[in-house]
Parts: structure tokens; C-alpha cells; sequence
């Protein structure tokens, strides 16, 4: 035993304890040393991966692409004093957005807490409308001077003047005296207060982005109660008494003195004045200004042009919900919609108008409007959306009414109408040819002129005795519309009984056309489709855009709209190849065109979630929002009319469908007691073999 040395307990625990402590000092590193290159690898590029069911975290293909196709830098910044979710979930998003696009960059401000930076941000947006906005702040600044100047050097002279006047001993009227008085009185007032609305005025343009407007305004004010309450009246009643027989020569030339000494003042605030409203405040900083005032914003710009997204925008109520009756309703971000828009927007010098043509007894927008879901989508990306009856509305009283002007677009801008199902002609009435031959007559011309139309077409009848002028339109490209039969589809119901229904499901979309190639897995729907035949010899380019196939299809010439369902099949009226196309987009030079045979593809009815107590027969269980093919449908054809087709590709709106349901009452107590009993009872079941397996041993 010589020789060996044996650790005491105090050096044993001091070794041990070092161990321990560099064994945890290094795990440490180890672990920050991770995080940070896996922060740094996840920030950007495609180790990037949204792990939730939800895809909450993921952009959608057209927001992809919308970011693939920007040339120019795009600042994205969130002004956001909120804490919660909500705005965490928007601030998540833009930085998502700046891991994806290689030429946004993102930034965040808490009010408050990082002022010079939003000061600097409103400093960058004043900015943007120097040239205009510096006339209008030298203008404002000469009033301003004007008026400090008549306060600091003109009014004393002024008032010591009235003070004159008011001990002058051959001023024998006394009612004249009063009034010098009392205009000596007002005119103080009025210069105390003056001082108080100066100072505001002088640190308003101050600010590094100063609101003119009020400034204009709190200086108008200013001047007219000087002009009109104090100048112009007394300049008028001292010059009655100055030309009065028998007014002293004292008294005469103190009050000539006087209204000498008020006009010149009155003429130089208002030659100040006109100065300042000569130089015009322009409205887009106005309405710019008033945005950046709300409370939690996100703000998107770029070299040309700004947009600003409030957060409360950014969310909505979920319907559905609501009308199924559940106690907690969700909120579902739109975030991601609103963004790519503002993207998109900016990028266009002159968004695209968009005008949907109807009849006076089917408006498609306002409180009865029958689309006013798609066209919401297109007023998200800034397009320029508006409704015209060329026939004239129905007054009140149910008097025709003229029709309103025809919609002007600005230079440059392209236009796009949306034909809506029209009226159609009465045979038994000839000299009533109904709004639709109308219609027909005019987007014949606009195609004509350059411009691009989506034509929604209707079956009807009346289309067996007379031919529908819009279909006329059409065959001149080579596309021939039977919209005097509609699309029937046979099917037998458990006891064996077969009916004709007239919905049909669109599972997969051509993939021919950039329109329909971007809705690949997206379900959609037909209702009261008509078939279109393209002809062999058609000078245009013609793409099948929807398609409608089964193994009893057929067309039904002469519907009965309401015994549809005792229609029987027809395998004369069934295609050759078992499929008729519904919709095509036809090009033809410069001319572009799309058209849909059924009225209700677009319609709300079909894009939203419609009225549970609807029952109507052929739409029970179609209705709602699992359908989002034919609102991406209209919005990738009204992108391809346009000429943008770099924006087609599935929008967020298209993931807008919730994946999973809210846990039911039921389900989440059996999720507490798998939780409380379960989970405890799993780990003693574990510990138990692991004891009895080792016991064996």
C-alpha cells in the first residue's frame, strides 16, 4: 500500500463537482452552438420547414411565385404595439416573407419603445413627396411668419392706435368710443389665442411627417377671424365715421390711420393665404398619412409606391361557425392575401379595371349582388372593380331609369368587362328583345377595341325558337354555346331509383392553360352548365378550361328547370367521348376571352357559404366554402385577361379551408383523462416490465 495516495472526501467531491460543472459548461455551448446555426440555416433557403397540420407557417404557390417575380427592393415593416397571437402571427408572416424573397426585406418597430426608428419611417414617407410637399410647407411657413409678425410687430402699433382713438376727447359719439373698445378687446383675445394656434402649427410642420391638412385648415381659421371677425367689420364702420359730417379732423385721421394700418394687414394675410392654398396638398399623402396614424399596421413600399395593411384587416370572423351554431367561433388570418396583394399592387403602374356588365334585375355587386365574393378578391390586389348597366336600373317605384355613363378607364389601363347572365329575348314579344342582345352588341365592340371580356353565359329555353345574340359573339372565334340544353348526369340512389342531377364535381383541370394549371387539387363544382362545341376549324387558339365526364352524361335539349330530376338519359344527347367542356379561354391575336357556360360557377351561392336554411334541389351539400376551384377559377381567368399571367398560381385563399375541425365537448374530456390517468397509467405499465423483466433475469 506505499506509495498510494488515496482522494480525501472534500478533494473527491471538489473533482466530481468540476467534472459535473465543465460536463454542463460544454453541453451548454454545445446547445447554443446549435441553435445558432440552426437559426441561422432555418432564417433563409430550403431548410426552411412548416412542421404544423395547418401549414400555418407556409405561402401559398401564388405568393411564391409573386416573390420569384419581383426585380426591384420591397421594404416590409411592422408597426405593431399589440401583444398576442394576432399580431405575432403578422409579424411570423412578414419575416416568412423575407426568408422567401431575396429582394424583401423585413423590419420591426414597437411604437414607443423604438422611436427614432418610426421616426425615421414617417421621415421616409414624407419623403417620397418632396417635390410636391416642399411649395406647400413654404407656404404654409410664409403665413405662419405673416401672421407671428402682425402678433410680435403690427398689433401693438395697432391696438396702441385704438387706444388713442378711445381717449381722444373730440371722439363725441359714444357708441363710437364702445365700439373701438370692444374691438380693442377682441383683438387681444384674439392675439392671446393666436400664439397657442401658432405654437401648434410651427411644431406640426415640425414633425418628421407633418399633417398639412389641419395645418391649412388651423391657419385658415386663424385668418378669417382676423379678416372677416376683426379687420373687415371695423375697417367698414370706421370709414361710415370717418365720412360723416361733422366727424373732428383728429378724430378723422386717427381712424383713417386706423383703416390704413387693418388693411394693409388684411392684404397681406390674404395674398399669404392664397399662397398656401395655390400650392395643392396632394391626397395620396393625405390618405397616405391617415393610414400610418392607426394603431398596428404593417407598412409595404417600394421604390414607387406604399401600401398599408391595418391589423384588424388582417382577420375575419369565421362564418362557417356561425352558422353551424358553435359557442367559440375562429378568426382566420388573411394575412398572407393581403400581403401578396399589396405586392402585387405596387408592381402596377395602373391596376387593371374591372367591370362587370349586368342587367337591371341582377346586379353583381351592392346588397344584392350575386358575385360580390370575387370581386372582394379583386379588390384585395388593388384592381379596379365597378359595375354597369347599359340598359338603365330600376328606379324605386319600378320606373326604368337611364343608364349610367360607361365607365372610363384612365390612359394605359387595361380592361377587362365580366359579362353577367343577361335577360333573354322573348319570341312571344319581338319588340322586346330583352337586355342580353344589348350586352351581346356591346362586348362584340369592346373585343373589337382591344379590350378582354369573360363571358358568363346562361341556359334558357327561349334559346330553342330564338338564338342567344351572346352566342353569336362567340362564333366568330369558332365556339359554338348549345345554351338551350344543360348538362345532365345520371345517378341511382339506394332503392335503386335513378334521377338526373345537374351538379357536377370537378376533381382534376387541364393542364394546358396557365389558368386551370394552378388549380391542381383543388375540387370545384358545375351548376345548370351548358356544353360548348369548339369547331375543327376555328382561326383562334381555343383551351378547354373545364370539362364535366361521366358514364350517363348527356345534354338535355329543353329543360324543365324544375323536374330536372325526372329527366331520363338521353345516349343520343351523351358526347362521343364521354366529356363536354364548359368553359375556354380563346386567343386570337391580341383579343383574349374566356367564357363559362353555367351562370352560377362565380356566383356566391357557390364561393361562399351559402344560407343553411337553403334547400333548393341539386344544391344540398355542394354549398360552402370546399369548392375554392371556382373562385380561383375566376381570379386566374381575370390575371390571364389581363395579360398578368406571372400571377397565376394558387392563392392563400385557397388554403382558406380549415384541415382540422374543432375538438368536439366529448373528445376533449377523453383528451384530460389520457392525459391525467393514461399517461401515468402507461408509465407504471412500462416501469412494471421493465421490473419484471430484469426480476426474471
Amino acid at each position: 500500500m506505499a506509495g498510494k495516495t488515496t482522494d480525501t472526501q472534500a478533494a473527491r467531491r471538489t473533482k466530481y463537482g468540476l467534472n459535473v460543472a465543465v460536463t454542463m459548461i460544454v453541453a451548454t455551448a454545445i446547445m447554443v452552438l446549435l441553435n445558432a446555426l440552426a437559426g441561422a440555416l432555418l432564417s433563409s433557403g430550403p431548410y426552411r420547414h412548416d412542421m404544423t397540420v395547418t401549414r400555418q407557417y407556409s405561402l401559398s404557390a401564388q405568393t411564391l411565385k409573386v416573390l420569384q417575380e419581383l426585380t426591384e427592393p420591397c421594404r416590409i415593416v411592422t408597426v405593431m404595439a399589440t401583444s398576442g397571437p394576432y399580431g405575432q402571427q403578422a409579424i411570423d408572416l412578414v419575416d416568412e416573407y423575407a426568408a422567401r424573397g431575396k429582394h424583401i426585406s423585413a423590419e420591426h418597430i414597437v411604437p414607443g419603445r423604438d422611436l427614432g426608428r418610426q421616426l425615421a419611417l414617417l421621415q421616409s414617407m414624407r419623403d417620397r413627396f418632396k417635390e410636391q410637399l416642399d411649395p406647400v410647407h413654404e407656404a404654409m411657413r410664409d403665413l405662419h411668419d405673416v401672421l407671428e409678425k402682425l402678433r410680435t410687430d403690427l398689433a401693438p402699433g395697432q391696438q396702441a392706435l385704438l387706444r388713442q382713438l378711445i381717449a381722444e376727447e373730440q371722439l363725441s359719439d359714444e357708441s363710437a368710443r364702445a365700439f373701438a373698445k370692444q374691438v380693442a378687446s377682441v383683438y387681444q383675445a384674439r392675439l392671446g389665442a393666436m400664439q397657442r394656434e401658432l405654437a401648434g402649427v410651427e411644431q406640426q410642420l415640425e414633425q418628421p411627417m407633418p399633417d398639412y391638412a389641419a395645418c391649412q385648415q388651423q391657419l385658415e381659421t386663424v385668418v378669417a377671424d382676423l379678416s372677416e371677425g376683426i379687420f373687415a367689420p371695423t375697417i367698414a364702420q370706421f370709414a361710415a365715421w370717418a365720412e360723416r359730417l361733422g366727424t373732428a379732423a383728429a378724430v378723422k385721421e386717427q381712424l383713417l390711420g386706423l383703416i390704413d394700418q387693418f388693411s394693409a394687414a388684411s392684404d397681406q394675410l390674404q395674398q399669404a393665404q392664397q399662397a398656401m392654398l395655390n400650392a395643392e396638398l396632394p391626397q395620396a399623402y393625405d390618405d397616405l398619412l391617415n393610414e400610418l396614424a392607426q394603431d398596428n399596421i404593417v407598412v409595404i413600399s417600394n421604390a414607387e409606391h406604399v401600401r398599408v395593411l391595418a391589423l384588424a384587416d388582417m382577420f375575419r370572423q369565421d362564418e362557417s361557425q356561425e352558422l353551424r351554431g358553435e359557442r367559440q367561433t375562429q378568426v382566420r388570418f388573411l394575412g398572407e392575401e393581403l400581403l401578396t396583394g399589396a405586392l402585387v399592387s405596387t408592381g402596377l403602374a395602373h391596376p387593371p379595371m374591372v367591370v362587370f356588365v349586368h342587367s337591371a334585375d341582377m346586379p353583381a355587386l351592392g346588397p344584392r349582388g350575386t358575385h360580390t365574393y370575387v370581386a372582394e378578391r379583386l379588390r384585395s390586389v388593388r384592381f379596379d372593380v365597378q359595375q354597369w348597366c347599359p340598359t338603365g336600373q330600376m328606379g324605386p317605384m319600378g320606373q326604368p331609369a337611364p343608364p349610367q355613363p360607361m365607365p372610363q378607364p384612365q390612359a394605359d389601363q387595361q380592361v377587362i368587362w365580366v359579362i353577367m347572365p343577361a335577360e333573354p329575348p322573348n319570341p312571344m314579344n319581338p319588340m322586346a328583345s330583352g337586355s342580353e342582345a344589348q350586352i351581346a352588341e356591346f362586348v362584340s365592340g369592346r373585343l373589337d377595341a382591344g379590350d378582354a371580356a369573360l363571358m358568363i353565359l346562361s341556359p334558357s329555353q327561349v334559346f330553342s325558337f330564338a338564338p342567344s345574340p351572346s352566342a353569336n359573339v362567340l362564333e366568330r372565334f369558332g365556339v359554338t354555346a348549345q345554351l338551350d340544353r344543360v348538362i345532365l348526369t345520371q345517378r341511382v340512389l339506394p332503392d335503386q331509383r335513378k334521377i338526373a342531377v345537374n351538379h357536377h364535381s370537378i376533381r382534376t383541370w387541364p393542364d394546358a392553360s396557365p389558368i386551370t394549371a394552378a388549380l391542381a387539387g383543388m375540387p370545384g363544382v358545375c351548376l345548370f352548365a351548358s356544353p360548348l362545341i369548339i369547331g375543327v376549324e376555328a382561326d383562334a387558339k381555343i383551351v378547354p378550361l373545364v370539362t364535366v365526364s361521366g358514364e350517363q352524361i348527356w345534354a338535355q335539349t329543353n329543360p324543365d328547370i324544375e323536374h330536372l330530376a325526372e329527366a331520363t338519359f338521353d345516349p343520343a344527347a351523351a358526347p362521343p367521348d364521354g366529356q363536354f367542356v364548359v368553359a375556354c379561354a380563346i386567343q386570337r391575336n391580341d383579343q383574349r376571352c374566356v367564357v363559362v357556360a353555367d351562370p352560377l360557377c362565380f356566383s356566391d351561392t357557390i364561393t361562399t357559404n351559402a344560407d343553411p336554411g337553403l334547400r333548393a334541389p341539386g344544391l344540398a351539400g355542394i354549398l360552402g366554402a370546399a369548392y375554392p376551384g371556382n373562385a380561383e377559377l375566376f381570379v386566374n381567368s381575370v390575371y390571364w385577361l389581363a395579360g398578368l399571367d406571372q400571377l397565376i398560381a394558387a392563392s392563400p385563399r385557397a388554403q382558406d379551408i380549415r384541415r382540422i375541425d374543432a375538438i368536439s365537448p366529448g373528445g376533449l374530456v377523453a383528451l384530460r383523462w389520457a392525459m391525467l390517468v393514461g399517461m401515468p397509467a402507461a408509465a407504471l405499465l412500462l416501469g412494471g416490465s421493465v421490473w419484471w423483466v430484469r426480476r426474471r433475469g
